[in-house]
C-alpha cells in the first residue's frame, strides 16, 4: 500500500508540475487595473501610443490594447455614439451595440471593421470615476464569434484599483 500511495502522489506531483497555467494575471501599466488573461497571451510587439495594456497573442492577430481617457459626465450609450461617429468618420463600419456592466460600472461596446484591412475590433467603453477606460479586442476577420468567447471569458476578471 506504500508504494502504490507513493506512485500515486508522484504522479499527481509530475501531473501538477507539467500542466502549463491556464490563465496568468496582469496588471495596468499605471496600476489601475488588473486582469486574468487566457494562456498565450505576451507583450504586444507594436502597440498604440498610450496604452496602458497591450498584449497579444503571438501569430494569431488577436491583441487586447487599454487606454484611459478623462472622466465623462456623459450616458455610457450617448458616449459610445459619440466614439462610434469618430470611428464611422474615419472609415469604420460599425456592427451593433451592447449595454452592459463591467466591473461592477456601466459599460457600452461595439464591433468595428474596416479600420484596418482584415482586421476586426471589439471597442468597449468603461465608465469609472476616475476615468473612461477603453479596451479595444483586434482580431482577424471571421473570427468575431472566437473573439466573442474570449472577451467574455476576460471581462469577468477586470478587478479596478479602489480610489
Amino acid at each position: 500500500m506504500t508504494k502504490r500511495l507513493l506512485f500515486l502522489l508522484t504522479l499527481l506531483f509530475t501531473l501538477t508540475v507539467s500542466v502549463p497555467a491556464l490563465s496568468r494575471t496582469l496588471s495596468s501599466s499605471d496600476g489601475s487595473f488588473w486582469v486574468d488573461l487566457p494562456a498565450g497571451f505576451g507583450p504586444a510587439s507594436d502597440p498604440p501610443a498610450n496604452t496602458i495594456l497591450a498584449v497579444e497573442v503571438p501569430g494569431s492577430g488577436i491583441s487586447l490594447f487599454a487606454q484611459k481617457g478623462d472622466p465623462v459626465e456623459m450616458d455610457p450609450t450617448e458616449y459610445a455614439d459619440r466614439q462610434k461617429r469618430m470611428l464611422f468618420d474615419n472609415g469604420a463600419q460599425i456592427h451593433g451595440t451592447t449595454t452592459s456592466t463591467l466591473a461592477e460600472r456601466p459599460a457600452c461596446s461595439f464591433l468595428v471593421a474596416g479600420v484596418a484591412q482584415g482586421k476586426e475590433s471589439l471597442f468597449v467603453f468603461n465608465q469609472r470615476q476616475n476615468a473612461v477606460y477603453v479596451f479595444v479586442l483586434n482580431y482577424p476577420v471571421g473570427q468575431r464569434q472566437k473573439a466573442a468567447g474570449l472577451w467574455d471569458q476576460i471581462a469577468p476578471t477586470l478587478k479596478f484599483a479602489k480610489n
